[in-house]
């Protein structure tokens, strides 16, 4: 077999035109012992399916890579190290240089230096970022072995655009660090060996052709209404949260893709999956809960409560009186801490000290035992200032923990915003992730709650 690896690898007669365009992106991160898993992938990754594999591999600047060499060995499919600009075509593998970072756009990728900074560079984690906001529901993203955590920040963002997140079974790779790491964000659709992701994978893309995604604007009306019903009231009687008025279409998103995953035909056929497989309760819920977060996302949003809102929060306060704060939707935690941050700093700078109360609330539970333990890998460097770091971070292996202080500012608690009563007294409340699911009439509701739960001059963030 001929490995094709050129600068120009669409330079044909035919032109432009009999470039097709693949089904999926499928971006595949791996380190250390990921050679050997890509081997057995594509050993058992059909040619012809029109997918598009972009292979992100921590590489040695000395390191002659001889992964395309090896990879023809397994498939059949045009194998390209990447130039900057190239376009993504079906049925074809492409591999990052070494010391390049690569992001996707319009459909083509595009590369830059690392630069000199012996900082830390999360290739993966940027190249899936860049997948999930361009392929959104058509991006596939699939960790395998290596070390570290890269890959497992940018999984929210690949579950948030309704794409599909695998991972490499730990006991079959040859380091565990970064599928644990991955498995370990409650983002992960599928686990497996390297071969049984790749049949995993085909069996999905096969089910796309019979389930199609629906788009933004269906409703209920355009399907079995009696069906979705008894998927929703069953998910109530089993988890306890009622999703009916969440709002139509994501509603539907998420059931088609859960049934595209577990290769369900129709709606019938997957509410009675639902009620034999009492797992797939939590994992359906846990698709609905979609939210995204990072250590001070929006970095403009970031700077105007601190400008808008803490500063003068900090400087209105007396001493006696207490802070308090709401954040519902928190996920695993790191707006909360932001927050927590800013008004720590805020305080040193202005050399006051004040009862800070941080209400963090969510639904799931899972999320919120992450938060609670404040752990979080050595991915947030991208994320959190260094001085930001060394001040409110302990340094631990595989990542930084939060210090005491900062955790005993915050309360994390499972609570139901539509149905539990709501805190009370508050000086701020911070939603930013959540109305957007709900329908307009919910929305309603929740805002006027939020009105009863601030203070006269109290301030609301929403996304």
């Amino acid at each position: 077999m001929t490995l094709e690896i050129t600068n120009d690898p669409f330079d044909n007669p035919s032109g432009e035109e009999n470039k097709k365009k693949p089904l999926y992106i499928v971006g595949i991160g791996a380190s250390a012992g990921g050679l050997d898993s890509l081997e057995k992938f594509f050993r058992n990754m059909p040619p012809d399916r029109d997918l598009a594999f972009v292979i992100v591999q921590h590489l040695s600047p000395d390191f002659k890579s001889l992964m395309g060499e090896l990879l023809s060995r397994y498939t059949a499919m045009a194998i390209h190290r990447v130039t900057d600009g190239i376009q993504v075509e079906a049925n074809a593998i492409y591999l990052i240089p070494p010391r390049k970072d690569m992001v996707l756009i319009d459909g083509h990728l595009h590369i830059t230096d690392f630069g000199d900074s012996d900082s830390l560079h999360l290739s993966i984690d940027t190249f899936f970022r860049s997948l999930a906001r361009e392929a959104g529901d058509k991006a596939v993203a699939i960790i395998m072995s290596g070390t570290g955590s890269d890959g497992s920040r940018s999984l929210q963002e690949i579950e948030q655009f309704n794409g599909l997140i695998m991972v490499q079974d730990p006991k079959s790779a040859a380091f565990d660090g970064m599928p644990r790491s991955a498995i370990a964000t409650n983002c992960v659709d599928l686990v497996g060996s390297a071969k049984e992701l790749a049949a995993r994978l085909v069996g999905y893309c096969e089910s796309v052709r019979k389930i199609p995604v629906p788009p933004a604007d269906t409703s209920f009306s355009t399907t079995n209404t009696s069906t979705l019903h008894q998927i929703l009231s069953l998910l109530h009687e089993t988890v306890g949260h009622d999703f009916t008025n969440y709002k139509e279409s994501t509603i539907l998103r998420r059931i088609g893709r859960r049934m595209r995953i577990n290769d369900v035909d129709n709606m019938a056929d997957y509410l009675q999956y639902l009620r034999q497989t009492p797992a797939e309760h939590n994992a359906l819920f846990r698709d609905f809960l979609i939210s995204v977060t990072n250590f001070f996302r929006d970095p403009e949003a970031f700077h105007a409560v601190q400008e808008l809102v803490i500063q003068k929060l900090i400087a209105e306060k007396s001493p006696t009186e207490q802070l308090r704060i709401w954040v519902p939707g928190c996920a695993s935690g790191e707006e909360a801490y932001s927050l927590a941050m800013l008004l720590n700093e805020a305080m040193e700078a202005e050399q006051v000290v004040h009862d800070i109360q941080i209400f963090a609330t969510d639904l799931d539970q899972e999320a919120l035992s992450f938060a609670q333990r404040g752990f979080y890998t050595d991915a947030i460097v991208g994320e959190v200032p260094g001085d930001r770091l060394l001040r409110h971070f302990t340094k631990a292996s595989g990542g930084y923990q939060i210090k005491k202080a900062l955790r005993e500012q915050i309360l994390f608690a499972n609570h139901n915003l539509i149905s539990d009563p709501p805190f009370s007294r508050l000086d701020f409340i911070s939603c930013r992730n959540l109305l957007i699911y709900l329908d307009r009439e919910l929305q309603e509701k929740i805002l006027e709650l939020f009105h009863y739960a601030l203070l006269p001059g109290g301030y609301l963030l929403l996304g």
